[in-house]
């Protein structure tokens, strides 16, 4: 696709899907300045029509093929269904415009590869809405760990309440059963995120024994630069999710994972950071990924995770779950 190199250039934005999480991406590309928000799609039409008269989108459209033709959309979100990810990404490649697909982009590693293949025969850019990547908490240690060469240790704990899901009946079975890259891919991406080079050895020391028997997942994850990580999942227990990324010098704590102090060595004095307005006004971490996206348009240098990314913390999933 020819991108527009100017900055100030309106990127049009479309939107597939009408649910809660499209509203709140929507939210988050309607406060960027140079941003306009060109059309949306939905099988639930009733709901599109709201979103697009509650956010002034505009326009309605009947199908993807329409939301593209009509709109001329640089960039279409995608935000449908986890099991209907893979088919209504395929057919939005179809399209001249980058894609940026919820998480996960696919039910699983399998898929998700598959899903790559196909995108890249197309040549079509695609980026996954990792957003906690994003929320002022992370963006804070990962930038005060830069220029900190020593080995970093990350600790992450999940926890996935699978039983009571299921009883819910708001999921489908197929997501239940992989609920590890539906949910825990939030978590697992820490390591993606913070661990440098590429992962050398996973040892899993509590196994995944199906979601009746198994009552904690836990797994060592070495890297080879030296980085290393934990990974523990309670399906019975408390949470709330939480991760710590120390070094030598300086412990990180996220818990839950939009609040972030630190303490330094030899200092038993706690520093917490200031959350920021942008994630108190909005879906934590939306804005600023909203804003990385459109980078990419604009051919600014930027920090989005493309698919490829994505399929990396996918890969570390199935390599932890053995599935």
């Amino acid at each position: 696709m020819g991108l527009e190199s100017s900055k100030n250039k309106k990127i049009k934005v479309a939107f597939i899907g009408a649910g809660y999480i499209a509203k709140e991406h929507i939210k988050a590309f309607k406060s960027l300045n140079n941003v306009e928000l060109s059309g949306i799609y939905s099988r639930t039409q009733d709901k599109a029509k709201s979103i697009a008269k509650e956010f002034n989108i505009g326009h309605v459209c009947d199908s993807i093929d329409d939301l593209y033709n009509i709109t001329k959309a640089d960039l279409v979100v995608v935000t449908v269904s986890v099991e209907a990810m893979f088919k209504v990404s395929v057919e939005a490649s179809n399209f001249d415009w980058v894609l940026f697909l919820e998480k996960p982009p696919a039910i699983d590693f399998k898929e998700s590869e598959k899903l790559q293949s196909i995108l890249s025969s197309k040549n079509r850019k695609a980026f996954v809405a990792l957003n906690r990547r994003f929320i002022s908490s992370t963006i804070a240690a990962r930038e005060n760990l830069i220029s900190n060469k020593k080995a970093r240790f990350i600790y992450v704990q999940d926890q996935q309440p699978l039983e009571e899901f299921r009883a819910m009946n708001i999921y489908p079975e197929i997501v239940i059963e992989n609920m590890m890259y539906a949910n825990s891919i939030h978590l697992i991406d820490y390591f993606s995120n913070f661990c440098r080079g590429t992962v050398q050895k996973v040892k899993v020391l509590d196994n995944w024994k199906g979601i009746k028997e198994t009552e904690i997942i836990t797994a060592h994850i070495e890297y080879d630069s030296g980085d290393k990580g934990i990974y523990e999942c309670r399906l019975k227990g408390p949470g709330p999710w939480s991760a710590t990324i120390s070094t030598q010098d300086i412990r990180w704590e996220l818990k839950p994972l939009e609040k972030a102090c630190y303490i330094n060595d030899g200092d038993r004095t706690i520093f917490e950071i200031e959350q920021s307005e942008d994630d108190k006004n909005f879906k934590p971490g939306f804005v600023v990924q909203a804003n990385e996206i459109i980078k990419v348009l604009t051919n600014q240098k930027n920090i989005s995770p493309s698919l490829q990314d994505c399929i990396g913390t996918m890969k570390l999933i199935s390599q932890i779950y053995e599935v």
